[in-house]
């Protein structure tokens, strides 16, 4: 869960340090301004944050840690409803599944490889 360490350029240093000579280092990096359900999540949580389809949303509130947060601060100033709201209709305008019981979203996320 190298995206949410303070100090990214730290873990990737690491990773390289750790890295057995000619082999490789893939992350997968959330891409900045994503129009996606990932980002969007990420954008809609943060906005509930302090600065520095419903059961998805019940999950990543039980299991995402950036949503856990953003409902735990959203708790302190009598937001959840709003921020279950967005979420859900996050997930309801980008949900591309027939099947009611399948989620299905989209997600895109840039591919990092080192050589070292």
């Amino acid at each position: 869960m190298a995206r949410f360490a303070p100090k990214p350029h730290d873990v990737a240093r690491e990773l390289v340090r750790v890295t057995k000579r000619g082999g490789r280092n893939v992350m997968g990096n959330w891409i900045p301004n994503d129009p996606t359900p990932v980002a969007l999540i990420l954008k809609l949580s943060s906005a509930y944050t302090p600065p520095p389809p419903s059961e998805v949303v019940g999950w990543l509130r039980r299991c995402y840690g950036p949503t856990m947060n953003a409902f735990a601060a959203a708790e302190q100033t009598g937001r959840v409803a709003a921020l279950q709201k967005d979420l859900e209709g996050s997930f309801h305008t980008q949900h591309q599944s027939d099947i009611p019981q399948l989620t299905k979203i989209p997600a895109t996320f840039l591919q990092v490889t080192v050589a070292v």
